[in-house]
């Protein structure tokens, strides 16, 4: 799934780089620095240590804002066609929708805990506290997902959000998928 003109809003905010690619059954984290700086060298390190996440493991960031212990919102969005006679306009699709809170119904060990919010099934709604579970982080798990989702949320030290692409798909570099969803 080619993730130019992709987004994450709410809590925090993302652009996902142009030319970002996620492949078929590949999970990205985002993180509130840009892995990708020399500054952040030692950061990174210690995120990949701490996870023990592989080197070549697809880290991405940084995002602006922070998550909320105490409950926020998140929505990944893509871009879609500008209507016609509006070349400039760019209107967004809304791809997945979490919102979170620190009180039951919600898992509340998440909340300083040491876990993290785990998506529980993809095919359940994200702002559902039905849907998510308290888990130990775990960034480089890859579950079979049919649309791209937000399917981890971690409030360590850095925060994190993990996306993960569905495993069905089959695309090359350059070629994108319409996920059809109905959100309401």
């Amino acid at each position: 799934v080619e993730l130019t003109d992709w987004r994450v809003i709410g809590g925090v905010q993302y652009d996902f780089p142009a030319g970002a690619i996620l492949h078929p059954g590949q999970t990205v984290v985002i993180l509130p620095f840009d892995p990708g700086q020399p500054v952040n060298a030692a950061r990174t390190d210690a995120f990949r240590h701490h996870y023990g996440l592989h080197p070549a493991f697809p880290l991405i960031g940084g995002f602006a804002g922070q998550l909320d212990h105490n409950g926020d919102g998140l929505q990944l969005q893509r871009a879609d066609d500008p209507p016609a006679g509006e070349p400039g306009f760019l209107p967004y699709l809304l791809e997945d929708h979490v919102l979170y809170d620190n009180a039951a119904p919600w898992p509340t060990e998440p909340d300083g805990g040491g876990t993290s919010l785990t998506r529980n099934l993809p095919a359940e709604w994200g702002y559902l506290a039905t849907s998510w579970s308290a888990a130990s982080p775990t960034p480089d798990v890859v579950a079979v997902y049919t649309d791209v989702v937000i399917n981890e949320v971690s409030f360590e030290l850095p925060g994190s959000i993990v996306l993960t692409a569905p495993a069905d798909t089959d695309l090359s570099p350059g070629e994108t998928q319409q996920w059809t969803g109905v959100y309401t």
